[in-house]
């Protein structure tokens, strides 16, 4: 009995790197023959190997046959030239602001991480049978694609903690004005990105962890209309948020951009009255930390069926036995 645990295009495939099955080399089919024919030298009865290897042979056959115009195809994305491989990253990045990050859906979405931009947006919204590597093009790396990219003047970057982000995106460059999109099976809207891996898990009960904004930290959030209508956000719009305050009330330390300069809102939101009488300055990273450890922790429940449910606190720990 065969007890089959996963198959080609099913949930985990979908979940991992999403390689094709490896073909069976010719090779490989020849030395089964020719073991076979040595156990027959022998004196073993090697009838049922010998059919099988005619089956085999067979199915090959009709394998080659079946995948030659598939073959075909992926051979020009197999050995492409650096040149190709940049027509191939630039035409990727306006297919995906044409379609997926485009002017009416991202809103919020930006800034965005640029590796999320390629794993999530670029990569599957490539041409047909086109495998995007940057290591194949005269880029070598992500970074300088995307700076090359914005000195192009398509997009905009900014660090954020170290890690590039991009902040914006340019829809009227006359590049995308005269782009033509292509049709891609699994297009993903910008406002569906976050829940990409939830949906393609079907009917399963998802737990999603949320922030609620407490009475300490309101002034500081309608202060830059941070409060959202439905009273919940995830880490990184918390996260946005602050920077969004620092950032109109210019509270960046000029000798020193780690620091923060705390003003009243800060003070009450944020710290303690041994440190508001003491400290001027603060850390960045300190003070992004002590935001997420101020706001009320949260669980929402999707039951498939049933409307959202969003309690205060971790969810209860399940033991499996």
């Amino acid at each position: 009995a065969v007890r089959v645990v996963h198959t080609y295009k099913d949930w985990l495939w979908e979940a991992g790197s999403k390689d094709e099955p490896p073909e069976i080399p010719v090779d490989s089919v020849e030395e089964a023959r020719v073991a076979d024919v040595e156990k027959s030298a022998d004196g073993e009865d090697t009838t049922d190997a010998v059919d099988t290897t005619d089956a085999v042979d067979t199915a090959m056959e009709n394998l080659s046959v079946q995948d030659a115009a598939a073959e075909s195809e992926t051979a020009a994305t197999t050995h492409v030239t650096p040149a190709e491989m940049d027509a191939l990253l630039m035409t990727s990045l306006k297919q995906v602001m044409a379609t997926v990050l485009d002017e009416k859906h991202t809103g919020e979405q930006l800034p965005i991480a640029a590796s999320t931009l390629f794993s999530t947006y670029m990569l599957p919204n490539a041409p047909r049978n086109a495998e995007l590597d940057v290591k194949k093009s005269s880029y070598k790396k992500l970074a300088k694609f995307l700076k090359a990219m914005e000195k192009h003047g398509l997009l905009g970057l900014k660090d954020i903690r170290g890690e590039m982000h991009i902040k914006s995106l340019n829809w009227t460059h006359a590049d995308l004005r005269t782009y033509t999109p292509y049709s891609v099976k699994h297009v993903v809207k910008a406002e569906q990105a976050p829940v990409v891996e939830k949906t393609q898990k079907g009917n399963m009960i998802e737990l999603e962890e949320l922030l609620r904004v407490p009475p300490a930290l309101r002034p500081l959030f309608d202060d830059v209309n941070g409060n959202p209508e439905s009273g919940y956000m995830t880490r990184q719009q918390a996260r946005y948020v602050l920077e969004a305050y620092i950032k109109r009330h210019n509270l960046v330390d000029t000798r020193n951009p780690r620091n923060i300069r705390v003003d009243h809102l800060v003070c009450d939101g944020l710290l303690t009255k041994d440190e508001t009488a003491k400290l001027t300055f603060y850390p960045r990273d300190k003070l992004q930390q002590r935001l997420q450890e101020r706001m009320i922790l949260c669980t929402r429940l999707t039951v498939p069926g049933n409307p959202p449910v969003v309690r205060q606190g971790r969810p209860p720990t399940i033991d499996i036995v």
